[in-house]
């Protein structure tokens, strides 16, 4: 590796699955095989990209697991209700039997 940015890159493209590093290069008809000017902006926002997204995703996740949480919780407390009346129901009938 060449400076420290370029095995930053390389150890950030391993973690995302190796994509291919060709922004160094300029693609521009007038600039072939030049380097690109806005290489480290490129990456930049690559980074930050990826970043936002995960940052995103996660608080879509917390929000999901959140609101089935409530959901579960609320159903719980219905059958705890349910299964308390039921005991009483059959202690009353124990009680009034004798």
């Amino acid at each position: 590796m060449e400076s420290w940015f370029d095995s930053f890159i390389y150890s950030w493209l391993t973690a995302i699955g190796s994509f291919n590093k060709n922004w160094e290069v300029s693609t521009l008809p007038n600039e072939k095989g030049k380097t690109n000017h806005h290489y480290y902006l490129l990456w930049g926002l690559l980074m930050l990209c990826q970043l936002v997204t995960t940052v995103v995703m996660l608080n879509l996740l917390i929000a999901i697991v959140g609101e089935r949480y409530l959901q579960v919780d609320l159903v719980s407390k219905n059958y705890m209700y349910q299964e308390r009346a039921d005991a009483i129901a059959m202690i009353q009938t124990m009680l009034t039997a004798n």
